[in-house]
């Protein structure tokens, strides 16, 4: 059984935009993620994100991701976002040791 998403892809183009995604977010790399309504989220990922099957509120089955992010600041707050409302990724490099 599916699990239920926002939205879900199943036309090539978009799955492809998703697949590239997902080949970016490697694990423990430090990004800032630029989200659709322009927001600015920087953080570790903590799991390459992967497609799933997933089902929208209309019934319809297809595909999409979930980007899981730890708080770069410390405080251990981990967000979720979904990989179709990511719009760009930048890598961040680490802080130099002190």
């Amino acid at each position: 059984m599916a699990q239920h998403a926002e939205r879900v892809h199943t036309r090539p183009q978009e799955i492809q935009k998703l697949e590239a995604l997902c080949a970016t977010l490697q694990e423990e790399t430090r990004v800032v993620v630029t989200l659709a309504n322009g927001t600015r989220v920087s953080g570790v990922v903590l799991a390459k994100p992967g497609l799933q099957t997933f089902v929208d509120r209309d019934g319809n089955e297809g595909v999409n991701a979930v980007l899981k992010l730890d708080d770069i600041g410390g405080m251990g707050v981990i967000r979720y976002f979904w990989l179709d409302d990511i719009r760009d990724v930048s890598p961040q490099p680490l802080d130099p040791p002190t």
